[in-house]
């Protein structure tokens, strides 16, 4: 709302008074010529509509006479309502009704009587609002913007602009625009295109920031041109820099993924090959062409189809498969077994959108576990053979010992009866005896007793 009156609750405006307070009588009101007048006009005698010409009647439709004027335009704010029944003349009021239409009042007195003029100014304010949104959206977008004039200064840049080139407006605006280029043909040559009604798409430019750094800048411009004069320029920039990085980045994996030896392929939700590197090529025989926009079912075995749906609704819940051990069949129809890992693929919103799979062949792997595997069973097989042989040689060899123990034992007593001297030969049969029972060491010195001379030296072992 605006609104000016001068203070003093006199109902006269200064328009209709004289230098000394004598109010003006040569200005009669001619009805014939407000019945006309293109605003609404209401004729105001305290605070009660006396008259209202035909652009007022439809304005406000309803019966307009002896009403106060208040409450012609429905419901308004307080403040607008107050104003409008104390009526304090000069007074200028935009105000907006209960419908939403914004009218603009101005109140006049004139002898007795108060002038009122009226007119619907919607379009007006709608378009005021638009503008001013409009101009907050360009000030405050993420994109860099900026106007420069004919004459090459800088009119107008946006804080993207200002953020990105490190300045504050004081610093940018106002100043030419070739101070702020590198290269001076460049700019020389953008603005002479400009001059010449050339539409600038995608122009490179080396921008210098504030910290000294180089910018490197895609330029989209044109001219505004006013009844064929030159008003400004409308320029956006973008920065190359980061798009460079990722670019090259983007390129960086795309050949490591492409010269792999890993099989490397993606599909969406539904399952279908989105692509597919060389790897994957030499590992299940499939090309490119034949294998992108097929359903990754077409790599499994009989036995495996169900683990690709389980996959797929693993994927669709955000999950990470870490590797493990699978089958897939390749395009002749051999069995492999490989190394499969499986990972979401997200868009920038972080939306879903497929999987990637990088698969490696361990089939030699595990063919050379499993020989290893049966050549310990063969191994196991081989020890438990060879301890029961051993057992049983053991058992083979221990019988004649017994039978010579056995027969020893029969001598010895023999020979006891017989009375044969105790230290002679019945001693050596004990000791015989005994070496049947003792380890090969003790039959040893059993079987050959050693000899000492004399002395009491070792003279080797005799035989008896």
């Amino acid at each position: 709302m605006k609104s000016s009156t001068d203070g003093k609750g006199t109902g006269k405006s200064a328009s209709t008074e004289s230098g000394d307070g004598a109010e003006r009588a040569d200005w009669p009101i001619a009805g014939e010529a407000l019945s006309v007048w293109p605003q609404a006009v209401f004729l105001l005698a305290d605070g009660k509509i006396t008259y209202a010409n035909a652009e007022a009647s439809r304005l406000v439709p309803e019966p307009l006479l002896k009403q106060p004027f208040a409450t012609v335009f429905g419901e308004v704010d307080a403040e607008c309502a107050r104003t409008l029944a104390e009526m304090q003349t000069p007074l200028d009021l935009d105000l907006k009704t209960g419908s939403g239409r914004w009218i603009a009042v101005q109140a006049r007195s004139y002898q007795k009587s108060t002038i009122v003029t009226c007119r619907d100014i919607t379009e007006q304010k709608l378009l005021a609002d638009r503008t001013e949104e409009l101009s907050d959206f360009l000030e405050n977008a993420s994109v860099p913007m900026h106007w420069v004039g004919p004459d090459g200064t800088i009119l107008r840049a946006n804080q993207a602009e200002l953020r990105a080139l490190g300045y504050s407006a004081e610093e940018y605006i106002g100043h030419s625009i070739a101070e702020f280029h590198v290269d001076e043909p460049v700019i020389a040559d953008i603005l002479r295109r400009l001059t010449n009604d050339e539409v600038l798409d995608n122009y490179e430019a080396r921008l210098r920031c504030k910290n000294g750094a180089i910018l490197t800048v895609a330029i989209n411009s044109s001219v505004y041109r006013k009844d064929g004069k030159f008003i400004h320029t409308r320029c956006l920039t973008r920065d190359l820099s980061s798009e460079r990085f990722a670019a090259e980045l983007e390129k960086r994996l795309a050949a490591i993924v492409e010269s792999s030896d890993d099989a490397i392929l993606s599909k969406d939700l539904n399952g279908m090959i989105s692509s597919w590197n060389r790897g994957a090529e030499s590992l299940f025989g499939y090309t490119a062409e034949e294998a992108i926009g097929k359903p990754i079912s077409m790599l499994a075995p009989p036995d495996r189809i169900e683990e690709i749906s389980n996959i797929l609704e693993r994927v669709g819940r955000g999950e990470r498969i870490d590797p493990y051990q699978t089958k897939r069949t390749t395009k002749d129809g051999r069995i492999l077994w490989i190394s499969l890992t499986v990972s979401p693929i997200m868009d920038a919103a972080g939306n879903i959108i497929g999987a990637s799979k990088v698969a490696r062949d361990i089939t030699h792997r595990i063919q050379s576990e499993e020989a290893l595997q049966a050549a310990n069973d063969s191994l196991t097989r081989a020890n438990a053979d060879l301890e029961q042989f051993a057992y049983s040689a053991s058992h083979d060899l221990q019988e004649p010992l017994r039978m010579v123990l056995a027969y020893s034992e029969l001598l010895e007593e023999a020979l006891w009866r017989t009375a044969i001297g105790r230290r002679g030969r019945v001693h050596r049969l004990s000791r015989r005896r005994r070496y049947a029972h003792g380890t090969p060491a003790a039959r040893s010195s059993h079987l050959y007793p050693e000899r000492r001379d004399r002395s009491g030296r070792s003279a080797g072992y005799r035989r008896e």
